[in-house]
């Protein structure tokens, strides 16, 4: 019996809990340091590219900017010719992208941190199959995690609600069960609620819902632009729901940890920024893998 059941724990809180605890390992020490001391990262809206594509507006249309400016790398990149198997291939580009982000884009050490652990955590689902089979088995799961952490008040009500949406159609997407028209425009209707919630630009509030928005699309728009990049019978929502269930992924991830710290005293607040950087993350290696095949 593990040490969560112990104490009383559902499942899909032990798993969220487990989750939460690696985070925190990765990055306590840090956070520690940094107890009272909000990220000292350079603003989201000072990071600029000229890639990408978004209908977000600050503050966080430049995470899906980068998103974006990731994937243009990465399709434009070769790998050696001597990697084989597929896991050297992730090897690879998992290596590929944090150089590429982390000396393009100046981050804060928590940020780094947040962006690395979450590429390191999202490596092993890049192979398709194990990816979607993973995320389909598991999707109460996710669902269960996600109220976790709005039961914590890391995101409100109408974030809950667009965040779960964008859930259940990125496993329509992987199940081919949506048309392109209908995912897009539930895409579409996320955005205008988000924004018509009028939440502060200082990031205080709507975080958590912002950057897995403006990341769906970025993607969406991205992988429109750059169909020819699409692997054989891959369509442009199933490729889309990839980059959506990496961002959650990420996000569940990174939003766990930050509640156990907040619980046990590691941190005084919710960081955006950390938190941000993490869904980055996620999404960009996942989508990474689409340009591959895999």
């Amino acid at each position: 019996m593990s040490f969560f059941q112990t104490l009383g724990f559902s499942k899909p809180v032990r798993i969220a809990l487990t989750f939460a605890l690696l985070f925190v390992g990765s990055v306590g020490f840090y956070a520690c340091q940094q107890k009272d001391v909000a990220s000292e990262g350079v603003k989201p809206a000072s990071r600029t590219t000229r890639e990408g594509k978004t209908t977000l507006v600050n503050p966080y249309a430049i995470y899906g900017l980068i998103h974006n400016a990731s994937l243009t790398h990465m399709k434009d990149y070769t790998l050696p010719a001597n990697i084989s198997s597929i896991q050297e291939k992730v090897d690879v580009m998992k290596d590929e992208l944090s150089s590429f982000v982390l000396n393009n884009y100046q981050l804060s050490q928590d940020e780094q941190a947040s962006f690395v652990n979450a590429l390191n955590e999202h490596k092993n689902y890049l192979h398709t199959p194990q990816f979607t089979n993973d995320f389909l088995r598991n999707y109460s799961d996710n669902e269960a995690k996600l109220l976790e952490l709005k039961e914590g008040n890391l995101l409100d009500g109408v974030e809950y609600q667009l965040v779960k949406r964008l859930l259940q159609i990125s496993k329509q997407g992987s199940e081919n069960t949506i048309s392109f028209t209908e995912f897009s425009n539930v895409i579409d209707s996320v955005q205008t609620v988000y924004q018509a919630q009028n939440y502060p630009t200082d990031m205080s509030r709507g975080a958590f819902a912002g950057v897995i928005i403006s990341i769906t699309t970025s993607s969406r728009d991205w992988w429109v632009a750059n169909q020819d990049a699409l692997p054989t019978n891959v369509s442009i929502q199933s490729a889309t729901s990839k980059d959506i269930k990496g961002a959650i992924g990420g996000a569940l991830i990174n939003g766990s940890g930050q509640l156990v710290g907040l619980a046990i005293g590691f941190v005084t607040k919710f960081n955006p920024y950390m938190f941000c950087w993490s869904v980055v993350g996620g999404a960009i290696l996942a989508s990474s893998g689409v340009l591959e095949g895999w």
